[in-house]
């Protein structure tokens, strides 16, 4: 059981870049019924070879040593005897043989306090391992867990709305002891070319929009796009759905669609927007002053804007983007800021509608949109003092 052809692979891959041999032939001689021999020939590429003896006999023995020992060790290694007696316990001897055949121990030890982590808060949970190299290059696995089972086509959408390269998707279903059975998802992943920065560096930001989305606290729509693009949260992404769907009030002639390509053609216009709403509106100690706040942030950023839309060269993404510009520079305040990352998350904003270019007549004084991903509705009011209400919800 020690020289499976796996192990064989191995060995012969360790030993050829050990004595820089570009090839070896293994083969096992049955000496008796207990005891086997292993022989490995090499052609190393220089003509002497420096051997150290104790180095390759340690790494020889940790390649054929089994899966299960080899694991035990690296928990024993990295938890201490009872915390690594309690994990192999309840996760241990439940991975399925073909999980063994694939996944290197140091690998299993992620997946064990991933399914900890879920048993612990009763939350389906993603993470992203890597960068890998193979011959095409960078690659990612992108991991999911849950104790429900979840079908290809939930999640698909999800990822290719995160603008994400989907080469590759495995199943395992692990069997938990007093746990029932817990279910892994890895998909191979790889980013776009145009992505904004390696998918490691985004590793925070995409796995939390990818459990904002998976529990209905984020819509799953083309906008999520914009992550990968321009580094954004998703709840600074959801800052243009407020504004989109305030957008459609106006009775504009663009679809979802339309208005969330035109932010993802234009990622640079589309960062650009979400700095100059953040240095309106979010709390600055140095920024108390409203002079210089206008002096230090925002007036700079609409010169940057002004440039950016310059080069926009569709004419209705022109429209679309100047006009998002337009609702923002008209929002008198926000509490996106107070509510970003709290429970029960949503947020409004106040317009005030003299300035909005698109709105018709007659105008209210001011209108306050509130958004969420489960609901969404507009307070209007036409004075100071005036009375108000819900026009649409």
């Amino acid at each position: 059981e020690f020289y499976t052809p796996l192990t064989l692979a191995r060995m012969e891959n360790y030993l050829c870049r050990y004595f820089k041999a570009k090839g070896a032939e293994s083969s096992i001689i049955h000496v008796y019924t207990d005891y086997l021999s292993i022989h490995v020939n090499l052609r190393p590429e220089e003509d002497e070879v420096k051997v150290e003896i104790d180095r390759l006999e340690t790494a020889l023995t940790d390649l054929v040593r089994p899966w299960e020992s080899r694991l035990r060790r690296l928990l024993d290694r990295l938890f201490g005897r009872e915390q690594a007696n309690q994990l192999w316990h309840r996760y241990g001897e439940g991975f399925p043989d073909e999980y063994r055949s694939v996944a290197h121990p140091r690998y299993a030890v992620r997946d064990f306090l991933a399914l900890e982590r879920l048993h612990e808060e009763k939350r389906d949970r993603f993470d992203l391992w890597g960068p890998f190299k193979n011959d095409r290059g960078s690659f990612y696995r992108l991991q999911f867990y849950s104790f429900r089972e979840s079908n290809l086509n939930e999640l698909m959408p999800i990822l290719e709305n995160l603008n994400l390269i989907i080469t590759e998707e495995v199943d395992f279903n692990v069997n938990v002891r007093h746990g029932g059975v817990a279910y892994i998802k890895s998909f191979t992943i790889r980013g776009p070319s145009d992505c904004i920065e390696p998918l490691n560096r985004l590793k925070k930001n995409l796995l939390d929009a990818l459990e904002a989305v998976w529990s209905k606290r984020c819509e799953n729509d083309y906008l999520n796009r914009l992550l990968v693009l321009t580094g954004l949260s998703w709840q600074e992404i959801d800052i243009y759905r407020g504004y989109r769907n305030y957008y459609f009030q106006l009775g504009i002639p663009f679809t979802k669609k339309r208005v969330a390509f035109a932010l993802i053609h234009n990622p640079q216009v589309a960062g650009l927007l979400i700095r100059y709403f953040e240095s309106r509106f979010k709390p600055e100690k140095r920024w108390e002053d409203s002079m210089v706040r206008e002096e230090e942030a925002l007036s700079p950023l609409r010169l940057q804007l002004v440039e950016a839309l310059e080069e926009v060269d569709d004419i209705n993404e022109d429209r679309i983007l100047r006009s998002l510009f337009n609702l923002m520079d008209s929002t008198v305040r926000t509490n996106f800021f107070k509510r970003v990352g709290t429970e029960g998350y949503f947020f409004s904003f106040k317009i005030s509608a003299i300035g909005i270019i698109d709105m018709a007549f007659p105008r209210p004084l001011y209108e306050t949109y509130v958004h969420s991903a489960d609901m969404e509705g507009i307070h209007l009011r036409g004075g100071k003092v005036a009375r108000g209400g819900i026009r649409w919800a």
